[in-house]
């Protein structure tokens, strides 16, 4: 018998280390769009790695020459060093696994800054918590995959009775601290938000 060929679509196990807040921040994330950490933690750095806009964040830290997608990012070995915990926060380790192609990316990108790949995880998770457009986009993802398009509207007219300032992640967790108790689904929670909150401001 030969040995067993490694699967091509295995997976990586990393374990960044992350100020406190961070970490709780995509536990939060996960929580309300009941979704398992280490799924939640692989769509931001997919998508970190992604964005033209966080590769123009990571830009100005860049030592090493390195081509991530399509996109040439010049180095410079005179650049300030990668920091991510400036003001010294309590950290702890978030685990997540990568296939080996987004795994690959990310060794690419901790090249170029001259940095583990574990740091370099932490940095592309940093960036994309950061970013409106992608929690915004993984909760509004989450809920028309899970709530009927009635529910959907719903939400909606609450978000825009309640000011431009108030975002759908933000409200959607406030929906879940105000439910707080046990809900099968995304549907039948919202639905009860708003039976009991909402319906008697109409």
């Amino acid at each position: 018998m030969g040995e067993r060929g490694e699967r091509s679509d295995k997976k990586r196990e990393i374990k960044p280390t992350l100020p406190v807040t961070l970490k709780d921040g995509i536990y939060r994330l996960a929580f309300i769009t009941r979704t398992p950490i280490k799924d939640v933690s692989e769509e931001i750095v997919i998508y970190s790695l992604n964005s033209p806009k966080i590769r123009g964040n990571i830009a100005p830290y860049i030592q090493r020459d390195i081509t991530l997608g399509n996109t040439l990012l010049h180095g410079n070995d005179k650049r300030l060093s990668l920091r991510l915990n400036e003001h010294g926060e309590e950290t702890e380790r978030l685990s997540l696994r990568l296939t080996r192609d987004i795994y690959s990316l990310v060794a690419v990108l901790a090249y170029g800054l001259d940095v583990t790949v574990s740091k370099a995880t932490a940095l592309l998770l940093s960036e994309g918590m950061q970013d409106y457009e992608f929690v915004e986009r993984y909760v509004r993802s989450y809920l028309l995959n899970s709530v009927d398009e009635y529910h959907l509207r719903e939400v909606e007219k609450v978000l825009k009775s309640v000011g431009k300032d108030e975002s759908l992640a933000s409200l959607l967790s406030a929906i879940v601290d105000e439910v707080k108790r046990p809900i099968v689904n995304a549907k039948q929670m919202i639905g009860e938000f708003l039976i009991n909150n909402w319906r008697e401001r109409d």
